[in-house]
């Protein structure tokens, strides 16, 4: 590991300009005092604390990270006001105990989640009702805080499992350049970078000139970026399952752990973008590496697999490390580790490394929930260029800007006819009507059927009974 000191920092549009592209069109950008700018798109894409924000619609992607953050510190407040209920009415000590802790932890780390990510107050945002209304939450695993055990593996507990996943790739390189001497020009890109770790491991390991770490959550950038720069920071883990009472809730203190005879941190930086449109000239990196990205990345790797090519130069690497446990809503694109192979090499990638081995994965020492996987790590080299890809779509301006008409598309209308039914279902509810007495209703409206009204107003009620019982219960 690097040097300790404080000193390390990564100055705001460090990264050569000669790399960074654009995230709509690949054109090269230009650095100005507090933004990247694109000539062709005439996009400027800001800042974060010093990390670029490459997202292809970058104030509305940040913007929308404020929202979920200021919907996770709700969360938390309503997790604190449930468990100050609890406690009031509890009368058994140890479980007072428990909660008397859980009630500190929920106060420590809205404080230290708004330390940590201040810097996105400069987007703005919305309240929490109007965010739940206009559906602004992404699924559980699009959440600020849904990588928070990585973070706590990352920089606290998980010094044997870091170690294995960085050793896997390092071999995996030094068996694929063959007797060639390891170069220390290398240009690196690590799609779905997380809290950093890895990034910062393979960076000094390597040692490589440049790289690039490249994550979608700001929480996880701001994170590796601190504690790159030498800073402490503290966050509160929640283990899932809980070892003793003084598990429920452990105050952490995120920091790196240099040996001073390693290298330092130069050269290392953070990029906030989406791993699909990842902000490069293509053919920039000498290797591009995907840890645990492959199987989980919403696209199929069909997608995936050519815009990495695209990314590296001739005779590049690809390094992926994973479990490889894909679960797509498609059968097609669930593929096994051969149908990935087949799938790179028809994309100009040509086999050049595999080996699996079992790891510990995110074996909190707090928790009783700890996994055991099996690490697949695979190098493939590129021998082709892959396909063209398609340019990314960017917002029409009607709903990027908000200043021209909102087309009256099918889709909207569609909605507005559903939203008017639920309304006029909600407005019969009235403490007094049961579902037959509101079915008839519809019936008599000619909405549909009473039987079939009677199915659709049971199955409606039951999905807002289930929504409104999870959120009670954060």
């Amino acid at each position: 590991m690097g040097a300790s000191s404080t000193s390390r920092s990564i100055p705001a549009n460090s990264a050569p300009a000669s790399l960074l592209g654009c995230s709509r069109c690949h054109s090269k950008l230009v650095s100005g005092a507090k933004h990247l700018h694109c000539h062709v798109c005439d996009l400027s894409f800001p800042t974060l604390d010093g990390i670029p924000c490459l997202f292809p619609e970058p104030h509305a992607a940040l913007a929308d990270w404020r929202t979920r953050w200021h919907l996770a510190l709700h969360e938390l407040s309503l997790d604190e006001a449930a468990t100050k209920r609890a406690l009031t009415a509890t009368t058994r000590s140890i479980t007072g105990s428990r909660l008397r802790r859980l009630l500190m932890a929920y106060q420590t780390q809205q404080k230290q989640l708004r330390k940590i990510l201040r810097p996105l107050d400069s987007f703005d945002s919305t309240d929490h009702a109007t965010a739940l209304a206009l559906k602004t939450r992404l699924p559980s695993h699009h959440g600020l805080l849904s990588y928070a055990p990585n973070v706590f593996r990352d920089w606290c507990w998980g010094e044997v499992e870091n170690q294995a996943t960085c050793d896997a790739l390092l071999t995996a390189y030094k068996a694929s350049i063959a007797n060639d001497s390891p170069d220390d020009s290398l240009q690196v890109l690590v799609l779905g970078a997380g809290a950093g770790r890895l990034s910062a491991d393979l960076h000094r390991a390597l040692p490589a000139k440049l790289t690039f770490a490249l994550d979608s959550n700001p929480m996880l950038g701001l994170v590796a970026q601190k504690v790159w720069r030498g800073q402490k920071l503290k966050l509160v883990e929640f283990p899932l399952a809980p070892k003793a009472v003084e598990c429920t809730a452990v105050e952490q203190q995120l920091a790196d752990t240099p040996n001073p005879a390693d290298q330092s941190l130069d050269g290392l930086q953070f990029v906030l973008a989406d791993a699909l449109h990842a902000p490069f000239v293509s053919g920039s990196f000498d290797m591009v590496i995907t840890p645990w990205l492959t199987d989980v990345i919403d696209c199929g790797a069909e997608e995936l697999v050519p815009r990495i090519n695209h990314l590296l130069k001739a005779n590049g690497l690809w390094l992926n490390t994973g479990s490889m446990s894909f679960a797509h809503a498609d059968p097609a694109s669930c593929h096994s580790f051969e149908e990935l192979t087949e799938l790179a090499q028809s994309q100009g990638f040509q086999p050049s490394y595999h080996h699996e081995q079992q790891i510990p994965y995110l074996a909190s020492p707090h928790s009783r929930h700890q996994r055991v996987e099996t690490l697949c790590t695979s190098t493939w080299r590129k021998c082709a260029d892959a396909a063209a890809v398609p340019a990314f779509q960017h917002l029409p301006n009607w709903l990027a800007l908000g200043q021209e008409p909102i087309p009256a598309i099918d889709a909207f209308t569609l909605q507005a006819s559903t939203t008017r039914v639920h309304a006029f279902i909600m407005s019969l509810i009235d403490g007094q009507r049961s579902i037959a007495d509101i079915a008839a209703i519809l019936a008599e409206q000619q909405l549909m059927t009473a039987p079939d009204a009677e199915v659709a107003l049971r199955g409606f009620l039951l999905k807002m009974v289930e929504e409104a019982a999870a959120r009670s219960s954060r």
